[in-house]
């Protein structure tokens, strides 16, 4: 039964996007090949939706800067022009001009306001959490981007066996062709050889178009122009250490967990926060006066300092309402983070399974080419020598075109596993660190 990481294995190859021509013929034309180092360097610095979470980060930190404005003065400035039906003077002074401007210049601090202080601890917390997130939504995109460059990789193997089947299926027909002549063979073997190089092919048909598609998709994640010329990669590093010390890793170093802890703190923060809203506010504002109708006073410039305190004794149950949903917020936070960690161990043990299990495929995959090959060469010699039958021939190139077909697709599979215990454990697809977005 075929697990979930040969599944994806298979649609990257048969539905994803591919190479244009091939790479030795690339290299002849001065192609310079391009690395999966490069290739996730590449992806970090023009693909769309890396540079979407870019911007996205760029929104969370803000988030500080608009949390400390609490913190700051504000200073507003206004004016007016007042036109009055007649003036008024008393005592050769203006009491009101017929149009008067008025300016006031005003400066408020807030000084004391405990749910300020919460809230900014609060938006650091969130400014991690979006950092770590960032770090996890870029990970997952470099992961796709080395999917697609093993998909494309596998597609090209796959071509390349298919061009092979085409050439065993021309040696089939040119042995029966010579039977033939020699009257030792019957116009149904000669049939069945024909049908034979049909459907190889066919198959490389498919396979090629496979190839372009898989070389279309990468290019499409590289921000890139197709054909693209890729250098095979060392098999990556399968992880060592056992089950319970990779779900370790795992938990301490997994971005989208680190985030979610980041954000049960901030959810805290906004609890304690939502209780102040029952303390009083303190705070002292400046105004600065200029007024064409001078008063009583014969000045037109006058200020004024101003200590206030504020405190609301009843907003109609706002405060209460909030206080309590902040709790369930932060119990939400809470869970999602239980949830989030049972998930992370339960991803751990599973690709750990599966990488062994693709390991075990790839072996049986590879002593099945082995035997596969061995038998076509027994029957071809024993075909040539009269002693096998056009059908034992027929079924012994199906078998051999089916091993090779499966070889490429588990060694894939194999690769995409060993990516994926990567993945899970809180590395990037290169077996190190992930970067700081």
């Amino acid at each position: 039964m075929p697990d979930r990481t040969q599944g994806v294995a298979f649609r990257f190859v048969l539905f994803g996007a591919a190479l244009a021509f091939s790479l030795a013929a690339l290299a002849k034309d001065g192609a310079k090949p391009l690395t999966l180092a490069s290739a996730l360097k590449i992806a970090r610095e023009g693909n769309e939706d890396f540079l979407i979470s870019q911007e996205k980060l760029k929104q969370t930190k803000l988030l500080r800067d608009k949390a400390w404005s609490a913190f700051a003065p504000e200073v507003a400035l206004s004016g007016t022009l007042t036109h009055s039906d007649k003036e008024i003077a008393f005592s050769g002074r203006m009491i009101s001009k017929l149009d008067a401007f008025a300016g006031k210049a005003t400066a408020t601090l807030t000084f004391l306001e405990a749910s300020s202080i919460t809230g900014l601890m609060e938006a650091y917390e969130l400014a991690k959490a979006g950092v770590e997130s960032t770090k996890y939504a870029m990970n997952e995109l470099s992961f796709e981007v080395a999917r697609a460059y093993y998909a494309v990789l596998s597609a090209e193997k796959l071509v390349e066996a298919a061009e092979r089947s085409v050439a065993t299926a021309n040696e089939y027909l040119s042995a029966v062709t010579g039977r033939i002549d020699a009257g030792e063979a019957l116009a149904i073997d000669e049939m069945r050889a024909k049908m034979e190089l049909v459907s190889a092919e066919g198959d490389l048909v498919n396979a090629k178009n496979a190839r372009d598609n898989t070389q279309d998709y990468l290019a499409f994640l590289l921000n890139m122009e197709p054909p693209l010329v890729l250098e095979p990669p060392p098999v990556p590093a399968v992880p060592e250490g056992t089950d319970e010390a990779l779900t370790e890793k795992a938990l301490a170093q997994r971005p989208d967990l680190i985030a979610q802890e980041h954000n049960v703190k901030a959810a805290k923060k906004a609890a304690v926060g939502s209780w102040v809203g029952f303390f009083p506010t303190f705070g002292l504002t400046g105004t600065y006066n200029a007024t064409q109708n001078t008063g009583f006073s014969g000045d037109p410039f006058s200020w004024n300092l101003q200590l206030f305190m504020q405190w609301v004794l009843w907003d109609g149950g706002l405060t209460a309402a909030t206080v309590s949903e902040k709790k369930s917020k932060l119990s939400e936070a809470q869970l999602e983070e239980e949830k989030l960690a049972h998930s992370v161990k339960l991803e751990v043990k599973q690709a750990k399974r599966d990488l062994d299990n693709a390991g075990a495929n790839l072996a049986t995959a590879q002593k099945q080419l082995e035997l596969a090959s061995l038998s076509r060469e027994m029957v071809m010699s024993r075909y040539n020598a009269g002693l096998a039958t056009s059908l034992e021939l027929t079924e012994a190139d199906d078998d051999l075109r089916q091993a090779e077909v499966q070889l490429v697709v588990q060694d894939l599979s194999y690769q995409l596993c060993i990516l994926e215990v990567l993945r899970v454990i809180g590395l990037n697809p290169m077996g190190k660190d992930i970067p700081n977005p």
